[in-house]
């Protein structure tokens, strides 16, 4: 089985970030930083809302200022109990006043007044742990031939749609039952090794279309896709934050 040469266009690098500040300069501060990591901004001004945000949407980085201090501990306890943000990168904003000691701990801190270099310097050392939080959930849009096989079943002829570090999603195949296990082949464009992975079927149309969460994957096999679906993010890169991503490397 080949993969054609050819590739779908990339889309643009899209993390996004979430901000819970009243403080207008940390505001300024934070929203010039992060538009030359290329993370679109969310300002939350109260923890009500800033909550209601972490419900409903997925964020690669929170940064929380510690105004609400009393308060932030129940703020981070919900975001690490949402499936989508469990794994973004923290940062909490603290100042003199600011106790030392976290019931949860922030994996960054800032220091007030927050100054242009500190904070460019504190989302630089972040940016390794923010991209890695992005490729977990990022999903390569991809047109390449594959085929499954379930239990009991001939093997089908099908087409991947996309492509993540969990799972894939296929087009043109036959119709699939939710839960049924099955082993996907298929081969992504510039690898030589065929994957030849055990996944299960987490959603389906009944038609058409499908949705496979992978249950085994060999660790060779899950090094060769996070190392292919990194270098693809990094395509996706506008080029003032490859620079910064290189230096970091």
């Amino acid at each position: 089985m080949s993969a054609p040469a050819a590739s779908p266009v990339v889309s643009p690098f899209s993390g996004q970030a979430l901000l819970v500040s009243g403080d207008l300069e940390a505001i300024r501060q934070i929203t010039g930083a992060l538009q030359r990591f290329a993370l679109s901004l969310q300002v939350c001004h109260d923890l009500e809302s800033a909550a209601h945000s972490l419900s409903t949407r997925k964020f690669h980085a929170v940064i929380v200022d510690l105004a609400f201090e009393q308060r932030l501990s129940k703020l981070l306890a919900l975001m690490r109990s949402t499936p989508s943000n469990q794994n973004a990168v923290t940062f909490a904003i603290v100042d003199s006043r600011t106790r030392s000691e976290f019931q949860i701990a922030p994996n960054f801190v800032m220091q007030k007044p927050l100054a242009s270099a500190l904070v460019a310097s504190t989302l630089k050392a972040a940016l390794g742990s923010i991209i890695r939080n992005y490729r977990r959930y990022f999903r390569y849009p991809i047109k390449v031939p594959a085929s499954i096989t379930a239990a009991g079943s001939l093997t089908a002829s099908c087409e991947l749609m996309n492509i993540s570090e969990g799972g894939l999603a296929l087009n043109l195949c036959p119709g699939l039952e939710l839960g049924v296990r099955v082993v996907a082949r298929f081969q992504l464009p510039d690898m030589a090794d065929e994957f030849n992975v055990e996944a299960i079927v987490s959603w389906s149309d009944g038609k058409c279309r499908a949705g496979l969460q992978f249950s085994e994957l060999p660790i060779d096999e899950r090094t060769q896709l996070q190392t292919w679906l990194s270098k693809k993010i990094e395509d996706s890169f506008p080029a003032s934050l490859m620079r910064l991503y290189q230096k970091k490397q």
